[in-house]
C-alpha cells in the first residue's frame, strides 16, 4: 500500500539489504485510497504468483 510513490526505492533496497532474499519485483502496489476495493487485484496478482 502506497500514498503516491509506489514502491520507490524498496524492492532495491530490501535487495541490497537482503541479497540472499528471494525478492518478487513484480509487486502489486495498492494506493491507500483503493484499499476498500483491492481484494480482485490482490487475488489475481496472488493467483499470477501461483500462490
Amino acid at each position: 500500500m502506497y500514498g503516491g510513490s509506489g514502491f520507490s526505492r524498496t524492492i532495491s533496497t530490501i535487495q541490497d539489504l537482503q541479497p540472499e532474499a528471494a525478492v518478487i519485483e513484480n509487486g502489486l502496489s495498492i494506493s491507500r485510497n483503493s484499499v476498500s476495493e483491492a481484494q480482485s487485484a490482490v487475488t489475481e496478482w496472488l493467483t499470477e504468483l501461483g500462490i
